[in-house]
């Protein structure tokens, strides 16, 4: 019965080698019917893991999971608590868990296989470094960072004693500690961390090892949010050939690493190579999908918000209508993606001062999120306000109004007196006031908005800026300058805190 079992045992691992899953499920299944009727439950749990293996392959892991508990089951009844082919099946279990997100099933089997690792090969033994890395990965994916940071810690500590301060598995451990810090946007810590993982693993591997672009990737991330542009540049480049190298020039990963970098130069105000980068991004994709693709759109937007910066607003313009006009072309009506580039045309007139244009977008807006989420929906009035802000700043004073006395009305009875978005309707309705030489009934509005602003937010926040220079203009011209001096003072101290960021009202 022995050679038959094997002999079909080699026929399915001769199948999953060749990724005939199939045929490796097949044969694995009558190896495991061959060991259940010759009653060898050693063989039994043999049979279980090989075709659980297959299962895991194909990332089946609900069949996986029942027959490595089916493996374990049997184990842990025929063999001592800290034999091999336990820990065997408690690794094996405790991968199916992390894969299936049952991370609270996974961590007891982690923490047993850590005592096992302590009490059969020494609390020192590298094997103990993996069992807490493992652990780790279970605590990340639960939240529970100290806990992970510990472990991780702890790991890297081991490694380092028991490997060697250059030896690759040090290095993962200190890059699984990075990533820690990075999902909790401590994002000096991660770099440093990094850098140091970084030197070990590319003494070790080489610099172009295709291993490294991952890590790469994440310490640039760290190095972009810590304002370190001129030392992630070059990683960028490094990450971009290696991937062109591997992939080839046109796969995804590569397209999306030259759009990273493309966005880096950017943020360094090298405006010329960001725009070549775009454009050849571009080119890419009309080369692979065709010029009417959403994939183009986007681009094309990434493109118009750079035209933007650099205050190259023609090109912008035609950049962000082009984007528009392919997105409803090619995607259902009322696609998220054909409503962020209408909000983008709006917001791109708008800001401009190009009112007339901007209104109509804005009116496209408010019937889409009307018949999506209702009158009422925070966002809907938003757009109300946006429209009503448009009439305002073209003179259509009793249209404004009307609109914003609506989104008042409608946001009070939603958020209460006391919410932010009140004191800036407030603050436009006081400014249309204002418009109409209506100074008292402005000021009371001025003051209201303040008030509320003060209590929501507190006295410094940036938010009430435009409240205290829009009452400090009505307090000039009812001719009390000291007062408006004052509050002149008072918004100009708000805006020098160093944490401070304009706010414009709408």
């Amino acid at each position: 019965m022995s050679s038959n079992w094997q002999t079909v045992v080699d026929e399915g691992a001769q199948a999953f080698e060749l990724g005939k899953y199939a045929d490796a499920e097949i044969a694995m299944r009558k190896a495991l019917d061959v060991a259940e009727k010759g009653g060898d439950e050693q063989l039994v749990t043999v049979s279980l893991d090989n075709l659980a293996e297959v299962y895991f392959e194909q990332a089946k892991y609900d069949l996986a999971e029942h027959l490595y508990r089916r493996s374990l089951k049997i184990r842990q009844r025929l063999l001592p608590p800290e034999h091999e082919d336990i820990v065997t099946s408690l690794n094996n279990l405790a991968a199916v868990y992390f894969f299936l997100g049952k991370h609270d099933l996974g961590e007891p089997l982690c923490r047993e296989l850590i005592n096992i690792y302590e009490k059969v090969l020494g609390k020192e033994h590298p094997e103990v470094a993996t069992g807490l890395n493992n652990l780790g990965l279970l605590c990340v994916a639960q939240k529970k960072y100290k806990e992970a940071e510990d472990l991780f810690k702890r790991a890297a500590v081991l490694r380092e004693k028991s490997l060697g301060s250059d030896h690759p598995e040090t290095g993962n451990s200190l890059a699984h500690l990075g990533n820690l810090f990075l999902e909790q946007k401590r994002f000096n810590d991660a770099r440093v961390v990094y850098q140091r993982a970084l030197s070990i693993l590319e003494t070790v591997w080489g610099p172009d090892n295709p291993e490294l672009a991952n890590l790469l990737t994440n310490l640039v991330t760290s190095l972009e949010e810590t304002k370190r542009f001129s030392e992630a540049e070059p990683l960028y480049e490094r990450v971009l050939t290696a991937k062109e190298v591997s992939l080839g020039p046109l796969h995804p990963d590569v397209v999306l690493s030259i759009e990273k970098l493309a966005k880096l130069h950017s943020r360094q105000g090298k405006y010329a190579e960001a725009e070549r980068l775009f454009k050849r991004i571009i080119a890419m994709k009309e080369r692979s999908v065709g010029h009417q693709h959403p994939q183009v759109a986007t681009q094309l937007t990434n493109l118009a918000n750079l035209h933007q910066t650099q205050s190259h607003y023609a090109q912008a313009e035609q950049s962000f209508s082009e984007a528009l006009a392919i997105y409803e072309k090619t995607l259902v009506k009322g696609h998220p993606d054909i409503v962020l580039a209408i909000k983008n045309l709006a917001d791109f007139y708008q800001a401009n001062g190009r009112y007339a244009k901007a209104e109509p977008h804005w009116q496209r807006l408010l019937k889409i999120k009307e018949s999506a989420a209702g009158s009422d929906h925070p966002e809907t009035l938003a757009c109300l306000s946006q429209i009503a802000s448009c009439q305002l700043h073209q003179g259509k004073t009793k249209e404004a109004e009307v609109l914003f006395q609506k989104v008042l009305a409608a946001r009070e009875k939603s958020l209460g007196t006391d919410h932010p978005d009140i004191a800036a309707t407030l603050t436009n309705l006081a400014n249309i006031l204002k418009a109409e030489n209506k100074y008292e009934q402005a000021e009371a509005f001025y003051q209201r908005a303040m008030d509320v602003s003060v209590r929501a937010l507190g006295p410094d926040h940036p938010e009430l800026v435009p409240t205290l220079e829009a009452y400090a203009d009505l307090l000039s011209r009812t001719y009390r300058e000291a007062e408006a001096e004052h509050m002149k003072a008072c918004a100009k101290g708000i805006k020098e805190r160093p944490e401070a960021a304009q706010v414009d009202s709408y």
